[in-house]
C-alpha cells in the first residue's frame, strides 16, 4: 500500500473514532459510573474502550453494530477492572493512585 493511501485510511480511522467518541462518550461514561465507584477508574475504563476501537482497522474489519460493540467492550473492561481490583486486594498490591 502506498504512503498516501495509508495516510488517508489513518485519517479516516481517526475521524471515525472521534465521531464515535463524541456520540457515545457521555452514554458510556454514565454506564461505567453506575458500576465503578471511582471517577478516575471510570475515565480509565472509558479511555481503554476507545483505545480498543482505535486499534481496529475499519477498512478490513468493519463493525456492523457499533453501539453493541462499544457496550460489549465496555462491559468486558469493567469486568477486567473488577478482577484486577480483587487480585490487588487479595495480594495487598497498592493501587496506582
Amino acid at each position: 500500500m502506498n504512503e498516501k493511501k495509508s495516510q488517508k485510511i489513518g485519517d479516516n480511522q481517526n475521524q471515525y473514532v472521534s465521531e464515535l467518541f463524541r456520540k457515545y462518550q457521555a452514554q458510556l461514561k454514565g454506564f461505567i459510573a453506575k458500576r465503578v465507584p471511582s471517577k478516575e477508574d471510570c475515565e480509565d475504563i472509558l479511555q481503554n474502550v476507545f483505545y480498543q476501537l482505535a486499534k481496529i482497522n475499519i477498512e478490513t474489519n468493519p463493525i456492523e453494530q457499533v453501539s453493541a460493540w462499544l457496550y460489549s467492550v465496555t462491559r468486558n473492561q469493567i469486568i477486567d477492572w473488577f478482577v484486577l481490583s480483587l487480585v490487588k486486594r487479595i495480594f495487598c498490591i497498592p493501587s496506582h493512585s
